[in-house]
């Protein structure tokens, strides 16, 4: 039963002391201030001096500080803000974004094909929906072209030895051209949380592409060979020996072969960017990024040099070495060719990508709030002015013994003429035993020397006689000294100049 008991008390007094341990108290120092009373509360008066009381009101400020943890501090955080990796890839359609045209007509088809994009980047969400990207990518963009063009290499000679125009015809001649980018993006970002694991994002930004390589290869088509001959006005096709045939893109043979070259596209792209999707919670750091992304270059990636479409090629030999038409330019691709003026890079297509959230481990720190509670304890101070009234004897006494004797010097001399001893010793037994006594030492000097030297002399004379009444026992309150230099002789008229050279002790009846 006991033991029961005891289990029910100590039920009870659990939550007690824990509520007790999360309340701590702290005891400021107490701020004492007082108000002056502006009246006197009496007055006491006799011979020797007069009593003012006053009742001073004091009050005592008492502080304490009661801090009591709060339950439940943690700030909730904020959605998406802080430190992110976004990580993504795509596939688009994509177009190298060129015409092929001579003299203001079109001379061919250009259309894109698929490509692919890889990007890394960073972001750093300000905000519970804003943020900034930046980071690294890889693009790749193809196009197709296909020319139908007939073009004219005028001044030539047969086998024959005759004269004639070359022409050189292309039958949708097909060509693939592909360029390959390392992206530098720099994006704003907008996330939107739309449901608990559900939001929608977008961006918008600048891109530059770097391109790290280009090729093009020929597909499809063939290429016919045939003569003008002005002079007969015949045109002749289909000759071999005149090198008049048609070779099909098969069975073309260049540099290489079809091996692919280096595009002349060296220049930046540089252009903007936009993003859209949606993002699906996976876990607390992890979302899940589905969208559309679409990319155009502003600026025209090709360089300014040219090279004149020719069909040049270095295989053939012997009875077939007509074929290498030697007067033409080697093949380099359309896009080198005068017939392309610029490139402009886009593409529009679906990425999947993942978005890790940095989130930092904090430690929970105890939370309080703070109350100060304050007493105020008012009480009244009895002050007391006391203010002596000297005895007219003492100063009868002073005058009496200063009339018997000055102390007197030698000229530029600070040591008396005769040991002022008696008279000092008796003025000193009189201001101890009358503390309400007061005194002015005043030193002076005679005329000779400069008056600067006799203010200082003055001065020092009467500070030693000071200095000898205080070792006599006369509190330093009761004296006081000046030096006058020369300014008061010792009486009007004519006397000796030896007797300026003085110390006089004045009494005072404060």
């Amino acid at each position: 039963m006991r033991k029961h008991n005891l289990l029910l008390l100590s039920f009870f007094l659990l939550p007690l002391v824990g509520a007790v341990a999360a309340t701590k108290t702290r005891i400021l120092p107490p701020v004492v201030y007082s108000s002056a009373a502006k009246e006197p509360s009496s007055i006491e008066e006799n011979d020797s001096m007069k009593l003012t009381f006053w009742n001073d009101t004091v009050y005592t400020v008492k502080c304490k500080v009661v801090s009591t943890e709060v339950v439940n501090t943690k700030k909730p955080e904020v959605p998406y803000k802080g430190h992110h990796i976004l990580f993504g890839l795509g596939g688009a359609y994509t177009n190298l974004n060129y015409s092929l045209q001579q003299d203001n007509q079109r001379i061919g088809t250009v259309c894109g094909s698929a490509g692919a994009v890889i990007q890394l980047q960073y972001a750093y969400f300000f905000h519970e929906n804003w943020g900034l990207a930046a980071g690294l990518g890889f693009s790749h963009y193809t196009s197709y072209g296909t020319l139908n063009h007939t073009k004219r290499f005028a001044g030539q000679t047969d086998s024959d030895g005759e004269a004639y125009t070359h022409i050189a015809t292309t039958n949708d001649w097909r060509e693939r051209q592909a360029a390959y980018m390392l992206d530098i993006p720099i994006e704003l970002l907008c996330h939107y949380q739309i449901r608990p694991k559900m939001g929608i994002y977008a961006g918008v930004g600048l891109k530059t592409g770097l391109i790290i390589a280009a090729d093009w290869r020929i597909k499809s088509g063939s290429v016919s060979h045939s003569g003008e001959y002005s002079k007969w006005g015949l045109t002749l096709t289909q000759i071999d020996h005149h090198d008049f045939y048609t070779e099909p893109a098969s069975a073309f043979k260049g540099d290489d072969s079809e091996i692919a070259y280096k595009q002349d596209l060296q220049l930046p792209a540089i252009g903007v960017m936009a993003d859209f999707g949606f993002s699906f919670k996976l876990t607390d750091q992890i979302n899940l990024l589905v969208g559309a992304f679409a990319n155009f270059t502003s600026n025209n990636v090709r360089s300014n040099t040219t090279t004149e479409m020719g069909w040049r090629q270095t295989d053939y030999s012997g009875e077939m070495a007509y074929r290498n038409h030697t007067f033409m330019n080697r093949y380099a691709g359309e896009i080198n060719s005068e017939y392309v003026e610029s490139v402009h890079p886009w593409e529009v297509g679906l990425k999947i990508g993942i978005d890790w959230r940095h989130k930092e481990k904090k430690k929970v720190k105890k939370q309080y709030t703070h109350e100060k509670i304050c007493d105020t304890i008012v009480s009244l101070s009895q002050r007391v002015d006391t203010v002596y009234k000297p005895k007219p004897v003492a100063v009868q006494q002073i005058v009496r013994l200063m009339e018997t004797s000055v102390i007197w010097y030698d000229l530029d001399s600070t040591t008396p003429k005769l040991q002022p001893a008696d008279i000092l010793d008796k003025i000193a037994a009189i201001l101890i035993a009358n503390p309400e006594q007061h005194i002015r030492i005043h030193g002076h000097a005679s005329k000779e020397g400069t008056a600067v030297h006799n203010k200082k002399l003055s001065e020092t004379r009467a500070q030693i006689i000071y200095d000898i009444l205080l070792d006599k026992g006369v509190h330093a309150e009761q004296m006081t000294t000046h030096g006058f230099g020369v300014e008061k002789a010792y009486q009007e008229g004519e006397h000796e100049i030896s007797l300026d050279r003085r110390v006089e002790i004045i009494p005072v009846n404060e």
